[in-house]
């Protein structure tokens, strides 16, 4: 058995080597018939050739897989030939076709690009194709607005010359009817003067009869008959103590001081220890005296009694009631007392027209802690305004046509 056993794998190995040279013989006379073969016979010929050398088990020895003795060789055979016709079958048409899919995409992106540049081109011809239309369509409108506008001033022009010509013509129609009618009114004023002069009036007298005066004077107001006064000596003898008393006792009562006269006289009847020379001067002899008395213990602009003086800082200080003298801010035609604006806006003075007249100084009644009010008689600041001016009237036409301004 050990002899049959041992016998066995001799036989094999020989059977093996035979085998072994069979291929040889075979490998080394194929080139004649190799010839005859095509190009692309050959690789997938020597493929099947290393798969039948390497199934035959005469090369490995017992209990191996293979021999490197020319197994080996076989193998990296195999593996190179299958490198070559992988690169040449499989991975050489599939990158020629990713190749030509890349330059394709390649073309196609530049194409886009250029598409894009293009696009962008037009939409940039496109943006200055529509300013200049944008521009020419304002040019349009804009001399279109200004030929209307030309127009329309070329006739309001027309108009406005045709109206003037009117109105300056009524105008000078109407000035030549006013000048006839003033002249021929002039004439009958003085003609009417006249007449009146020589009826009261003794021929060639022109001063006021004794009892014509005061029938004038009771009609005045308190600034009025002290003006008149001072006109000449015999109006001043006229309203004076020596004249008659009926004058001053109607402008006494017409002031309203008889109650306070009243008042002062029951006083004066309940201190009867007090002595007649007392009494006496308590009760002025004369009206004019009695008038003066009272006024000098009145209001300034309303003319009843009080205790309230002005400022002392003013150059000029009178008694003003507080009512009065919050009621000077804004002044009345019948005021007698102008504040500082109210000079300058109605009577068209500055403040160097002011600053010599005589005035006083009230606290302001808006607020005491704004700055003083400033006060003057209007006697003066009209008597300035006229000086300035030249009239009253061109006083009123200063003021109207600053007012319209």
């Amino acid at each position: 058995m050990q002899a049959l056993a041992q016998a066995r794998p001799a036989a094999a190995f020989t059977a093996a080597r035979q085998a072994a040279r069979r291929p040889v013989v075979c490998a080394v006379q194929a080139p004649k018939a190799a010839q005859k073969l095509p190009a692309m016979v050959k690789p997938a010929a020597l493929t099947a050739l290393a798969n039948v050398i390497a199934s035959l088990p005469a090369h490995a020895e017992t209990g191996k897989i293979f021999d490197f003795n020319l197994t080996m060789p076989v193998m990296a055979g195999e593996f190179l030939l299958l490198m070559v016709f992988l690169d040449k079958f499989w991975f050489g048409p599939v990158g020629a076709t990713l190749d030509a899919r890349d330059a394709e995409l390649r073309a196609k992106l530049a194409l886009v690009k250029d598409n894009g540049s293009a696009v962008a081109q037009l939409q940039a011809e496109a943006e200055r194709l529509i300013s200049e239309a944008r521009a020419a369509a304002q040019k349009q409108v804009a001399e279109a607005k200004a030929a209307v506008a030309a127009e329309c001033a070329k006739e309001l022009a027309e108009a406005k010359a045709k109206v003037d010509a009117e109105l300056a013509k009524a105008l000078a129609t109407f000035q030549a009817e006013k000048d006839a009618a003033m002249k021929g009114l002039g004439s009958q004023v003085e003609s009417l003067s006249a007449d009146i002069l020589g009826r009261v009036l003794p021929e060639g007298d022109f001063t006021l009869p004794a009892d014509v005066l005061p029938a004038v004077l009771r009609h005045l107001s308190h600034d009025a008959v002290f003006c008149a006064l001072q006109v000449c000596k015999l109006w001043h003898a006229g309203g004076s103590a020596a004249g008659p008393a009926a004058l001053w006792e109607e402008h006494y009562h017409q002031r309203g001081w008889q109650q306070h006269h009243q008042q002062q006289h029951d006083e004066s009847g309940q201190l009867e220890g007090a002595g007649t020379g007392q009494q006496q001067q308590l009760q002025p002899t004369d009206w004019r005296e009695r008038y003066r008395q009272q006024y000098s213990l009145a209001c300034y602009q309303c003319f009843q009694p009080t205790q309230r003086h002005t400022l002392a800082v003013g150059s000029l200080r009178l008694r003003l009631c507080r009512d009065c003298s919050s009621a000077a801010a804004s002044p009345q035609d019948h005021h007698r007392l102008l504040s500082e604006a109210a000079a300058k806006t109605f009577y068209c003075l500055k403040q160097t027209d002011l600053d010599p007249l005589p005035r006083c100084v009230e606290p302001n009644p808006i607020d005491p802690a704004f700055s003083p009010m400033r006060l003057y008689r209007r006697l003066d600041v009209r008597r300035v305004a006229i000086t300035r001016w030249g009239s009253w009237e061109a006083v009123q036409a200063e003021y109207w046509r600053r007012r319209k301004r």
